[in-house]
């Protein structure tokens, strides 16, 4: 919401900041909402979906492990990366760091987020390729 107060300060009234401030913040959040609800109708359409449903939940839910492996830090970067879809020098302004930090911390937590995914990617722990290994598909 700071972003978008930031990219239309040109827009501000000088009579009434903080109203015209509270009325962005609600139309922020009532994309977030809109947003939300759309995920949501896509996640049961696809479940029902044949072959949809168990696929999409066990990406899920890994993901979801991924990530609460991994350091509040870390969380924050991809979500603002990946969620948000911020440049590295937007999370830089965000984060109070330098661009090429931001630069730097986004590719290591990426790179951890891939170790944390790689056994279920493998075989070791489901996903697609173990899933055709054990039917004997071969691929």
């Amino acid at each position: 919401m700071l972003l978008v107060l930031w990219r239309r300060v040109d827009e501000i009234p000088a009579e009434a900041p903080a109203a015209w401030s509270y009325g962005v913040a609600r139309g922020c959040l009532a994309n977030n909402v809109r947003g939300n609800a759309r995920h949501e109708r896509l996640v049961e359409r696809l479940a029902q979906e044949p072959g949809g449903g168990p696929q999409l939940d066990a990406e899920h839910y890994a993901l979801d492990e991924a990530m609460a492996q991994l350091p509040d830090n870390d969380r924050d970067l991809l979500r603002l990366w990946a969620w948000e879809q911020l440049a590295p020098r937007e999370i830089a302004t965000v984060l109070g760091i330098t661009p090429n930090a931001a630069s730097i911390r986004l590719h290591r937590a990426i790179g951890k987020l891939k170790e944390l995914m790689a056994p279920r990617k493998n075989g070791s722990g489901g996903g697609h390729l173990g899933d055709r290994q054990e039917r004997g598909d071969g691929g």
